[in-house]
């Protein structure tokens, strides 16, 4: 019934390319019914954000939902190893939102409990307002065969100006924006040698003076309010 529903629509909208090219396998619908708008970016001042670096550790922010089928454990492997690698390693990962219980445990096992915070989920204009304390912002996926989803946080990070650091499959859409260059880090989310050496990376230019001042993302022009609205306007 829902998706007899869903073919009689007159439009629909799909925040992702690929999003748009799974659900077609079961909508009959033509392609020519069918739009690609990503979450929007809006413009924000200057004075608003703030995320710049006043101390000499690195605050790294994953914000949302760390529930299965999404998992930190390869992550938490590779930053297990960098903390061993270094005599100090001043990083910390604030994990903000839902989590599974397997997490806290993973943290504790692998002694990770002083490099590693978890906070209880906020509303959604919080955590905008926690952006500001972090360098760089943490998008952790589900290891599926492709990733097919556009978080709605790439646009808020990319409107904050936040560098963004993508574990995710390695078909998919954060690694076509890494890519083209609107995402700066980025490794497979089964793979955890290449997230060790993605998350040294950061740590290192952290360290150089890369991240003195807030990134400057280059917003695709269809993340745009003004690109959006107007096609809205012209359906």
């Amino acid at each position: 019934k829902i998706m007899k529903i869903m073919s009689s629509a007159d439009v629909h909208i799909f925040p992702s390319d690929r999003i748009r090219s799974y659900m077609l396998n079961y909508l009959n619908v033509p392609e020519e019914r069918t739009l690609v708008l990503p979450h929007v970016v809006l413009d924000v001042k200057d004075e608003e954000i703030t995320n710049k670096v006043t101390s000499k550790k690195l605050h790294v922010l994953h914000s949302g939902n760390l529930t299965y089928p999404r998992s930190p454990k390869n992550l938490l492997k590779a930053l297990k190893k960098i903390s061993e690698e270094y005599s100090e390693i001043n990083m910390d990962i604030t994990i903000l939102g839902a989590y599974d219980d397997a997490v806290r445990r993973d943290i504790y096992e692998m002694g990770l409990s002083e490099y590693v915070k978890t906070l209880s989920p906020v509303s959604y204009s919080q955590s905008l307002k926690f952006l500001k304390d972090y360098q760089i912002a943490l998008i952790v996926e589900a290891d599926c065969h492709e990733g097919i989803f556009l978080p709605t946080k790439v646009s808020d990070f990319m409107q904050y100006k936040m560098r963004i650091f993508a574990a995710s499959p390695s078909v998919g859409v954060l690694n076509d924006l890494y890519q083209s260059r609107y995402v700066q880090y980025f490794a497979p989310i089964n793979n955890t040698e290449q997230i060790y050496i993605e998350l040294k990376k950061i740590y290192e230019d952290f360290q150089s003076g890369a991240f003195d001042h807030p990134a400057t993302n280059n917003i695709p022009t269809d993340y745009k309010a003004d690109h959006i609205i107007e096609v809205y306007f012209n359906l």
